[in-house]
């Protein structure tokens, strides 16, 4: 049985419904909330429901750009005028009484949020033994990492499929994600500048024999990775990439924001495979590698995993 099948057996069962809406943040910043508002569903027992149509970084159809449908779609203006309102402290618990009037049965993003964002929910085990899952959340995050890969749209897993064959990795290999851009220069969520040179580190561990697969935002991490003569490195990276800039991929049209997403996803699909993983747990990317991999054979160089 298939496991978006399995979670959806699940998913349908509970009599209260949770409501999450995608934002315009970056694409696996809003992947990883996402999922972090599932394993709050499952582990409460609340059926799971998704608002794409104001996911930023999608084209026309939101979630189908990607993935085939794995939980019930609504696009109600109802529910977006709530979580907007909420957002908005003054007018936050009236809003919410409202919809509990309305909706009892019925929680929104803004309910959950803070919830999500707070140190003891990340240490809080699972225990879903509809799925045969228990332990840390990591398991939890890592089953529906698992989700999304198996529910990719067949253009899209093509597309991926064509990306990678392109590259002409070895069968082994370790991987890297070199983080640059807005997030590094505004130093947020904990990222700061590490030089390319310590992802090369020789007490991390790995084999540098090994190609290393390099994703980053910066081509001057290829320049300076060429100082180790002894690492044979592996990147699709463009000169022209100076840096990653969220608030300039929101103003791209829909055809290239979907193009630069499914090569972050073709990125993505390669490091997993990796014999190790080492990346920055500020970054999303680098959390949702580690989360699929439950943090095993992987290295952050800033954070310890957590789920935001």
């Amino acid at each position: 049985m298939r496991l978006s099948d399995q979670y959806a057996s699940v998913n349908g069962g509970f009599d209260c419904r949770l409501v999450w809406q995608m934002g315009r943040s970056g694409f696996f910043s809003e992947v990883n909330m996402m999922i972090g508002a599932m394993c709050y569903a499952l582990t409460n027992r609340l059926s799971f429901e998704l608002d794409s149509g104001t996911f930023g970084c999608a084209g026309v159809r939101g979630w189908e750009d990607f993935w085939k449908p794995i939980v019930p779609e609504t696009r109600s203006v109802v529910f977006r005028w709530i979580v907007g309102e909420s957002w908005a402290k003054r007018r936050k618990r009236s809003v919410q009484r409202v919809l509990r009037r309305l909706q009892p049965r019925v929680l929104t993003k803004d309910m959950v949020w803070s919830v999500l964002l707070d140190e003891r929910y990340n240490r809080q085990p699972i225990d879903w033994p509809q799925l045969g899952i228990k332990g840390p959340l990591i398991n939890g995050y890592s089953f529906f990492l698992a989700v999304l890969i198996e529910c990719l749209r067949e253009d899209v897993l093509d597309e991926i499929l064509k990306l990678n064959a392109s590259i002409n990795l070895a069968s082994t290999y370790n991987a890297a994600q070199v983080r640059r851009g807005d997030k590094v220069a505004m130093q947020d969520a904990g990222a700061r500048f590490i030089a390319a040179r310590e992802f090369c580190a020789g007490e991390l561990g790995w084999n540098k024999s090994l190609p290393l697969f390099v994703v980053a935002d910066d081509y001057s991490v290829v320049e300076e990775l060429r100082h180790f003569s002894e690492i044979n490195v592996v990147h699709r990276i463009a000169p022209s990439d100076v840096g990653y800039r969220h608030a300039e991929f929101l103003t791209l049209n829909a055809a290239e924001r979907r193009r630069r997403i499914i090569s972050l996803l073709a990125d993505f699909l390669v490091c997993i495979e990796a014999e190790y993983f080492v990346g920055t747990y500020s970054s999303n990317f680098s959390r949702a590698v580690g989360a699929y991999r439950r943090d095993e054979y992987c290295h952050s160089l800033d954070l310890p995993w957590r789920n935001y």
